[in-house]
């Protein structure tokens, strides 16, 4: 298949035609990065430079008019949502981002791209009503990281550098989805902290699992971007509890709550599904990256010693991992089963692993 590919990439220094690469790259086959290494070492490096960049302004061009569709059909759903919490600021949020893209999608007509900045959430934000802080922080900061990408793109553009405009570009829209999501919460917005929180942990709890599963499936359905979700489990945990103790055991569980936080995203959810079991559901994540980020997280446990009083455990755990882009979205459950299933072959391959 990797021969193919490459066959197919060099049939365009033949051919003069870009259609091959971009159709390669856009159905996922290779990155941008996996072509300009393919492209070195058969031309030139400034000629394989001019052609993977030539290829990113006709990316950037083509997405971003399929990003409008997408948009504004989400904008007009939102409008729809006659009880949607937030919604004058996600309609902002989404007229905004449909305008950028709309200044993206003229790039072939005009280098110099426009970017509307919109004020500061800050004075907005502190009379809608949020989760709690923690939301309010990442809300502020994907804001804020979105906005100074546009502003790149647009430089970029103008220096037709679109190798980075490209690459801006589509962390926007990703970003973008992430911030909508965090808004678009209203359900869950109306559960009590006690509601929503786990004691032991301070994670997010079972209860209200189920209502951002269902918004995620729902935001992944329209705009058609893949969610992850997985499920962790501590190996022998039960052999935790009995050689030192129930308290050991609940220290155990906290510390590893605290790796999970710092090893995902802030726009990712993380969810103390019962017992020693974790369950984390990730946004706008494909397979490949959701699969780098636990795998990481599961390096990480396998090397940490977790000090509780006078005792060092260690530990590892197995996780199962499922990711999709629901076009036809299935029950929350069937979801949760999926990585349920995945970690059940985990543990039979000898646990410390990712099945997915």
């Amino acid at each position: 298949m990797e021969n193919e590919l490459i066959e197919k990439i060099k049939s365009y220094l033949q051919n003069s035609n870009s259609s091959d690469i971009k159709e390669v790259v856009s159905n996922g086959l290779l990155t941008l990065y996996d072509v300009w290494e393919i492209l070195v070492n058969v031309m030139p490096k400034d000629k394989a430079y001019d052609t993977i960049n030539r290829v990113a302004k006709e990316f950037i061009v083509s997405e971003s008019k399929e990003d409008i569709f997408v948009l504004e059909r989400m904008f007009v759903q939102k409008l729809n949502e006659v009880n949607l919490k937030n919604q004058r600021l996600i309609l902002s949020f989404l007229d905004w981002l449909i305008d950028f893209c709309k200044s993206v999608s003229n790039l072939d007509s005009n280098r110099k791209l426009k970017i509307c900045k919109k004020k500061s959430f800050g004075n907005v934000i502190k009379n809608i009503d949020l989760l709690c802080n923690r939301e309010i922080r990442s809300i502020e900061n994907l804001y804020r990281e979105i906005v100074n990408r546009a502003d790149k793109v647009c430089k970029d553009a103008e220096r037709e550098k679109y190798i980075s405009a490209y690459l801006h570009y589509t962390k926007i829209l990703k970003n973008s989805f992430e911030l909508i999501a965090l808004l678009s919460f209203e359900s869950a917005q109306r559960l009590s902290e006690e509601a929503k929180t786990d004691p032991l942990t301070g994670l997010l709890n079972r209860r209200y699992m189920v209502l951002i599963l269902k918004d995620v499936i729902e935001l992944s359905s329209i705009t058609e971007q893949p969610f992850s979700i997985a499920l962790i489990d501590i190996d022998n945990f039960k052999r935790i509890n009995d050689t030192y103790g129930h308290l050991v055991g609940d220290c155990v569980l906290r510390k590893l709550a605290e790796l999970l936080k710092n090893n995902f995203r802030k726009g990712d959810y993380i969810f103390r599904y019962g017992g020693e079991e974790f369950l984390v559901v990730m946004p706008s994540t494909g397979l490949k990256e959701a699969l780098a980020a636990v795998e990481r997280l599961r390096r990480v446990v396998e090397k940490h010693t977790f000090v509780c009083g006078c005792k060092e455990i260690r530990t590892t755990i197995s996780i199962g991992l499922c990711s999709e882009v629901p076009k036809n979205p299935k029950n929350v459950y069937e979801y949760i089963m999926c990585a349920d299933k995945k970690l059940y072959e985990a543990k039979k391959l000898g646990r410390n692993r990712v099945v997915f």
